[in-house]
């Protein structure tokens, strides 16, 4: 929370000279990407009260560098006011950032840390400036794109994650395993998703060549980021925990292309051109009829039937068959078809035990 204490009123009660004891602002996401520069401030009552302060870029932001100034949202009519009080604590007055420093503000998301724009604050209203003891900064909005920075655990591997949320709930970033760090952004992975409803965020992994290698889908909190990561190529899936982290420096994914990131359907898709998914569905529903007959014809036989059991022998010579046409198209699967094989074999085998 930013608080301005006074220092001396000028002649004429007109004007009253603050000196911030606090740079930060309280509440809202803008909060840890600006700050107010610790200088003498001028609160000037007149037609309109206002007062010009000057903002510091916390951090460079690489995700803003490249977006237009309305690309940019300022989530609420107000995203950041200075709220003036008298001595015991009451507010005086609100003070509103004016409609014309929307865009300085902007433009300062776009520059590099250590940046310095001056903007306005101010409210149709005079007031008594003698009442005036102290003033705070406070945004209780959001700033999009929101920028997130955590670290954590997929697994029991160690990882650093930057995404940012864009105010139409995509989402865009990229991580890194820590093993790998050394590499710099040769490591990265990039991340597309959305933001499914208030919590719940469903977001793909990508390698730099447009490979859709894996997924996340987890719920966000005020903590960090949490939930279940499947990778495509071997279904395996891993429980991930990451937290919030604002002292880590962003990841910088700025100059990637992810309109591209839906050329490939899968892993599979992009090492093998999907060659045989059309030949492999077919074979994947003879697959799925065998199982079904399978289970019945065991049913059968379990309960002394006769002509079951010789059904279940010819059964198993599809069987045979079956597989070595699966076994043509291993690791050459898309993902759809290989969740299929998966779960007919699942069935197959709760079948199996169930008798």
């Amino acid at each position: 929370m930013a608080l301005l204490a006074l220092s001396f009123v000028s002649c004429g009660d007109k004007s009253k000279h603050f000196t911030p004891s606090s740079t930060e602002f309280k509440g809202g996401s803008l909060s840890n990407l600006v700050e107010l520069v610790s200088t003498d401030y001028t609160l000037n009552c007149g037609d309109i009260t206002h007062i010009n302060v000057q903002l510091r870029l916390k951090q460079s932001l690489p995700h803003f560098a490249e977006l237009n100034l309305d690309e940019i949202v300022l989530w609420g009519d107000h995203p950041l006011t200075l709220n003036l009080y008298d001595a015991g604590g009451n507010e005086v007055e609100e003070l509103e950032l004016g409609q014309s420093s929307y865009d300085i503000l902007k433009q300062l998301l776009k520059g590099k840390e250590g940046d310095v724009a001056e903007v306005v604050f101010s409210s149709d209203d005079e007031i008594e400036l003698n009442k005036v003891v102290s003033l705070t900064a406070n945004n209780a909005n959001e700033v999009y794109p929101m920028m997130y920075n955590l670290e954590g655990k997929i697994g029991r591997s160690q990882v650093v994650m930057t995404f940012v949320e864009y105010a139409n709930n995509t989402i865009r970033g990229a991580y890194y395993y820590k093993r790998y760090e050394s590499m710099g952004s040769q490591a990265y992975l990039y991340l597309k998703g959305d933001r499914k409803d208030n919590n719940v965020l469903e977001i793909a992994e990508f390698d730099i060549n447009g490979c859709n290698s894996g997924s996340f889908v987890g719920k966000i909190s005020n903590k960090g980021y949490k939930g279940e990561f499947v990778a495509n190529m071997n279904l395996k899936r891993h429980i991930y925990d990451l937290k919030f982290n604002n002292e880590l420096k962003p990841l910088d994914f700025s100059a990637v292309d992810f309109d591209r990131f839906d050329e490939y359907e899968s892993y599979y898709d992009y090492i093998y051109g999907g060659e045989g998914s059309g030949n492999i569905s077919e074979i994947l529903d003879k697959f799925e009829k065998y199982v079904d007959d399978y289970i019945k014809a065991v049913k059968k036989a379990a309960n002394g039937d006769l002509t079951a059991v010789l059904n279940v022998a010819e059964l198993m010579k599809d069987a045979i068959e079956l597989q070595e046409e699966i076994d043509k198209y291993q690791g050459t699967m898309s993902v759809s078809d290989l969740q299929r094989f998966q779960r007919i074999n699942q069935k197959l085998m709760q079948a199996a035990e169930s008798l």
